[in-house]
């Protein structure tokens, strides 16, 4: 699937390739049914590829001919190629095709990290599921940073004790989300304050519109689980998808939110083709 970010209707030309591996003859690729364009990510410009050793799917620019490439089976390293984006399904479409054809790719959703974290346990986690997921991060940064003595929860009269126990409590946020409305899914992370998100969550969720999103929480605690934090902020965006969230440690292995991310029920994008 590729990944769409920006505001353009992106067709894209390959003329025939002679890589081992890539399919002959693909015509054109379009990225369709998306309010969004293209996003390419280039590792480095196209005059210093370094090349690569690609996966079935991949999708490549093959810098000396200026050639995009769907590789359908393993080729080997090749100078020259810049990995763009990879096909994650649908590939069976593209693999069965005999001669030049015509693929759409209509892309994966848009997914934004958004987290909450003042230890760096939350961070560390957002940080893992950004990278799994090719999405963007967002620190949702308090206007009043909190300080060792505020986060005391042995403290009744600490800062965060006293917001978490005021429901009313909406601490600011120093800075926004850049075009929040182009994204489809965000992911939410904040850690277990006295079993619940922190009030700068409530924030977050009452500042944007959230209509027609999916959010998926998840959380950071040494014991607590996720329980009712999750389900105690539906309220705040009630025109929203809520997946089920969970709560990990800041430990957490890569494999682990990689198999939980697998698990959920995530919009996908399509791959179709037809004969030229």
């Amino acid at each position: 699937m590729v990944a769409c970010s920006e505001p353009a209707h992106g067709l894209w030309t390959a003329r025939d390739s002679r890589l081992p591996g890539t399919r002959p003859s693909v015509s054109l690729l379009q990225c369709a049914g998306r309010r969004r364009g293209p996003r390419f990510v280039f590792r480095h410009p196209p005059s210093s590829a370094d090349g690569v050793d690609p996966a079935v799917g991949d999708l490549c620019l093959y810098a000396p001919w200026g050639n995009l490439c769907i590789f359908y089976q393993d080729s080997g390293y090749s100078d020259g190629l810049l990995p763009l984006r990879r096909i994650e399904a649908g590939m069976d479409l593209i693999t069965e095709m005999d001669g030049p054809f015509t693929a759409t790719l209509e892309a994966a959703p848009s997914i934004l990290v958004a987290y909450f974290s003042c230890t760096g346990n939350t961070e560390t986690v957002a940080g893992r599921l950004s990278d799994r997921l090719a999405a963007d991060l967002y620190e949702i940064v308090p206007e009043d940073p909190y300080t060792s003595a505020d986060l005391d929860y042995r403290d009744p009269s600490s800062r965060a004790s006293q917001k978490q126990n005021d429901a009313a409590a909406r601490p600011a946020i120093s800075d926004e989300v850049t075009s929040m409305e182009g994204y489809d899914v965000v992911f939410l992370g904040y850690p277990i304050w006295w079993g619940q998100a922190p009030r700068i969550i409530s924030t977050f969720l009452e500042h944007y519109d959230f209509e027609g999103k999916t959010i998926v929480p998840f959380c950071t605690s040494g014991s607590s689980g996720i329980g009712a934090s999750a389900t105690d902020l539906h309220g705040l965006a009630p025109s929203t998808s809520w997946l089920s969230g969970r709560r990990f440690s800041g430990t957490v292995a890569a494999s682990e939110l990689a198999e939980w991310v697998s698990e959920l029920s995530l919009p996908e994008g399509t791959v179709s083709a037809k004969a030229a």
